[in-house]
């Protein structure tokens, strides 16, 4: 398998910040508080906060252009 050095980042779940240092090849890899999965935002102390806010906002903007093209349809 091969890894790619400058898309791979690392996360560590923890309720205190833990700084490490992963290397490949004498490259360090980048540690991230957060990262976007399937749709879906991972945080390194695990809240779903952000992720939760984010869909609400979308389907807001989803159910607002739904109502704004209904309501301006012609029988």
């Amino acid at each position: 398998m091969k890894i790619n050095r400058k898309k791979t980042e690392v996360m560590v779940f923890s309720k205190d910040f833990e700084n490490i240092n992963i290397k490949i090849d004498d490259n360090t890899l980048k540690q991230v508080p957060k990262f976007k999965c399937l749709g879906s935002i991972i945080a390194e102390d695990g809240e779903k906060r952000e992720d939760i806010i984010k869909r609400i906002k979308e389907a807001k903007v989803m159910f607002n252009n739904k109502k704004t093209t209904t309501m301006f349809k012609q029988p």
